[in-house]
């Protein structure tokens, strides 16, 4: 792993317009060719042509020079850390582990265990469960097919992940059982199927 010091500021790069995201409404420039921007939907940094050149090759999106506020930013920071706090930084190598495992793991030669990133955790569980019913979509019970105290659940072999896609199946899960913030796994010998929800 490599961490760039800064160079030469001898960038004169223009504060940027516009962006992926739309119009720019305001622009910080953090150093020559590192601008921190809004728009009226989103945010995030736009790097010059010359910023991202200095770039680890590991570390450039391939979408372009934006890089976006709710993950890619760690990118950024990671690239150009004398420019940020140390607690950005610290920030941006657990959002990067996270988000972007792969990039981490060839920027720093190692490898993450899943119990370190979030994607990997997620993308090990869908291989260990790729012929289990998992959710897809849910509803309350505010939704007239669903009976009071139930959730009904779209479930697919192995999730959204599962290639070839699998067809939906329909089930009711008592409400107390179902965990919306990980993915549920329906049982069919416990969980009544129901008609498709329209």
């Amino acid at each position: 792993m490599s961490v760039s010091t800064p160079p030469t500021d001898h960038h004169t790069i223009a504060e940027p317009r516009y962006s992926m995201w739309g119009p720019v409404q305001t622009c910080q420039t953090i150093a020559p060719g590192i601008f921190q921007v809004t728009t009226a939907s989103h945010g995030g940094f736009i790097l010059s042509a010359e910023r991202i050149a200095e770039m680890a090759t590991a570390l450039q999106k391939p979408d372009g020079n934006c890089f976006e506020e709710d993950c890619a930013w760690c990118l950024v920071v990671l690239s150009f850390q004398a420019y940020f706090s140390q607690t950005l930084f610290e920030e941006a190598v657990r959002t990067c582990k996270n988000w972007f495992p792969t990039e981490w793991e060839t920027w720093t030669g190692t490898t993450l265990d899943p119990s370190e990133s979030r994607e990997k955790r997620e993308a090990h569980f869908y291989q260990h469960h790729r012929h289990h019913l998992i959710v897809t979509t849910a509803w309350g019970d505010w939704h007239p097919q669903v009976p009071a105290g139930y959730v009904g659940v779209c479930a697919k072999l192995g999730g959204r992940a599962a290639q070839p896609i699998s067809p939906d199946h329909y089930f009711l899960v008592p409400v107390n059982e179902y965990r919306a913030t990980t993915p549920f796994i329906v049982d069919p010998t416990r969980h009544p199927s129901m008609q498709p929800i329209r």
